[in-house]
């Protein structure tokens, strides 16, 4: 289980497939906030129609737009997607303050209990670091390296940072069963490249600075050598970590080991003090993720001295409760407003299905599960048709890949069964002692999956959230009730927009199934390879074949988009794109759509992608996001290599954004 620092790594990601904007009509049918796209789900007085859609179609689609919006001071993104996710927030915000003003069921207290315990800001004023000092008393007493290597898997259910990170998931060996996972370790200043390229220099420059702070703060002895020896430390475990491309490659990264194979190959490091610290002392079948890495991360533990270790404890102890703590331990305080946005997002995190069963009931409108189960059916079926026409694939493969197509399933608004917290006992005047619980009661449910068959049916992500997933040994997607809004979904919206919006998204989780990583996962969720060597053979040319035409775009002036890292999502984007498009047709009986507003069906399915795509952000913001391609790219990549746009948009081939038919990339 990873718990980044909250205070200086910020990860900011755009949900990667799903955005909307809608009017709520369930509980509070007048929500102050909503907001509906155009007349029939686009918003069309932002297109700019003195472009071609054959030279730019995001500019055709949204020029207008792109023109007059300004990014906020501040922000580094602004579009649908985030205009969404701030009415999202609006809406947790009142059914947490509502059970905190109304605590009725048990579920109502734990919300307010903790709710309330951020907001007592005289309390935790009064407290200093007196919740803290317990915690780091019992880090200085640590005398040896087995001590610590304890320590550090203890900290996987309490504050600071594990060591090797670990978590527990489905065996990709045998996928009703459940396996720890281990990884090389997180790193406080982000990833190894802000360690070892001399371009990051002022960064890291500015964490040793962050890490003699907070040990000072914490009243650690020597703050700025231990920093020094901190981020030195951290240095050396960059150097002998894998590269992102590595760690994300699935051929490299299933692993199984056994306790004595991992005490044989990286014997630096005491593994049974560390399990037995974690509560997995009764494990014995590992998956090591980063596997040549692991020796020599061991060998930099063993070779660090008891003094730096300690005091890396001590860094991530008081690194992660400095929320929880008295304003003096952290950089910016908080105003009176942030302090409260911020109490709402943590009881969200922390408290996700007590609050998603009342956002439920006041949000989330009952038909709109319905209807999208009528296009997850034609959305599969159109899957279906599109791999029994292939003209490159086998028939071997092809039952394979139908039959796997077959077996997955979907979790649409929310889970069948809500999480169970029953067990949990929060305080209104503990803020500290409440997360500490927190963290327990989380590691505690993560161990006990160790003991039980897979739950295929789990959800991964907050109801509440705007998100989609694809799990891939489970074959189980799903889609969250705050991603049911427009412009990706309308129950009363236009079935060309819901397909162009939404249906590109079910699409492109289903693609992922069948990407670069998925089709290396067969019908039961075991890894094994289900191609015959000709169709992978072939498969992988037309892989190679995305990622030649991806580096051949530009992410902004002179920087082209890295092909390898953004593959899966584009693959999985054009899938997604191609098949809704087929479902449409066939939602429609083939017969053509009404024409509004001067556009046909085609046409307004494809714009209402270009909307969910639309959004302004900076160079650094969308840095940050490793696997997509910016939204311009996205969207002109995409629709380029499908027939109908062409057809569509009358796209001619003195169009800028015109490729030749065999240049089109065809995989599914």
């Amino acid at each position: 289980m990873v718990r980044w620092s909250s205070r200086y790594v910020v990860i900011a990601a755009l949900a990667t497939a799903a955005f909307v904007p809608q009017q709520a009509r369930g509980g509070d049918a007048a929500e102050p906030n909503a907001q509906r796209y155009g007349t029939w789900g686009v918003d069309t007085s932002g297109m700019d129609r003195t472009v071609r859609p054959g030279d730019n179609f995001a500019m055709y689609a949204s020029g207008k737009w792109y023109r007059e919006t300004t990014l906020p001071p501040g922000r580094g993104a602004i579009g649908p997607r985030m205009e969404m996710e701030g009415r999202n927030e609006a809406r947790i915000a009142s059914v947490i303050e509502e059970s905190a003003r109304h605590p009725i069921t048990a579920n109502d207290r734990r919300i307010a209990n903790l709710y309330s315990s951020y907001l007592n800001v005289a309390r935790i004023e009064k407290l200093g670091a007196k919740p803290l000092q317990k915690d780091l008393a019992t880090i200085q007493r640590l005398s040896n390296r087995q001590a610590i290597a304890r320590h550090m898997g203890k900290a996987l259910g309490d504050f600071g940072q594990s060591f090797f990170n670990v978590g527990v998931g489905a065996d990709y060996d045998a996928p009703q069963r459940t396996v720890a996972r281990l990884q090389q370790p997180s790193l406080g200043a982000g990833n190894r490249d802000i360690y070892l390229d001399a371009q990051n220099s002022e960064r890291l420059a500015a964490y040793r600075v962050h890490v003699a702070r907070t040990l000072q703060l914490a009243g650690w002895p020597e703050p700025e050598p231990r920093a020094k020896e901190i981020v030195a430390f951290e240095t050396r475990i960059a150097e002998a970590s894998w590269s992102r491309a590595d760690s994300s490659d699935r051929t490299k990264t299933w692993n199984v080991t056994t306790l004595a194979e991992l005490e044989s190959s990286a014997p630096s490091f005491p593994w049974r003090a560390f399990l037995a610290g974690a509560g997995l002392s009764g494990t014995n079948r590992f998956v090591v993720f980063e596997k040549t890495a692991f020796p020599k991360i061991a060998a930099v533990f063993g070779e660090t001295s008891v003094r730096t270790l300690k005091s890396w404890l001590a860094f991530y102890a008081t690194d992660a409760a400095a929320p929880y703590l008295s304003s003096r331990f952290r950089e910016h305080p908080d105003d009176a407003n942030a302090r409260a946005r911020d109490a709402v997002r943590l009881v969200n995190e922390k408290l996700r299905d007590a609050v998603a069963a009342k956002y439920m009931t006041k949000y989330f409108r009952p038909e709109a599960k319905a209807q999208v189960e009528t296009m997850v059916t034609f959305i599969k079926a159109a899957m279906a048709e599109r791999i029994r026409r292939l003209d490159w694939m086998s028939a071997l493969t092809k039952e394979a890949a139908l039959e796997k197509l077959a077996a997955i399933r979907v979790g649409i608004g929310y889970p069948d069964r809500w999480r169970d917290d029953s067990a949990l006992r929060l305080q209104d005047d503990d803020l500290y002692g409440n997360m500490r619980r927190i963290y327990a009661f989380e590691w505690a449910r993560e161990v006990d999956k160790l003991r039980h068959p897979v739950d295929r049916d789990a959800w991964d992500m907050a109801p509440q959230a705007v998100g989609a997933q694809a799990a891939q040994p489970r074959l189980f997607m799903l889609f969250t009730a705050g991603l049911l809004q427009p412009p990706m979904f309308d129950p009363d919206a236009d079935a060309a927009v819901n397909f162009g919006g939404l249906g590109a998204v079910i699409g492109h989780e289903i693609g992922h199934f069948f990407d670069d990583n998925g089709w290396r996962v067969d019908a039961t969720g075991a890894r094994r390879s289900w191609w015959t060597p000709e169709d992978a053979a072939q498969f992988q040319a037309r892989t190679e074949r995305v990622v030649r035409q991806l580096e051949s775009y530009e992410a902004s002036p002179g920087v082209h988009v890295d092909g390898r890292r953004t593959l899966s999502e584009f693959m999985a984007h054009l899938e997604g794109l191609e098949v809704a498009l087929d479902a449409y047709h066939a939602y429609l009986g083939n017969k053509p759509a009404p024409i509004l507003d001067g556009f046909t069906g085609d046409q307004r399915f494809f714009l209402a992608f270009a909307q969910v795509w639309k959004a302004k952000v900076t160079d650094e913001f969308w840095a940050r996001i490793e696997d997509q391609a910016p939204p311009v790219v996205t969207v002109n990549g995409v629709v380029r290599n499908m027939d109908a746009w062409y057809a569509a948009f009358d796209v001619k081939p003195s169009d800028s954004n015109y490729l030749k038919p065999d240049d089109r990339i065809r995989i599914w």
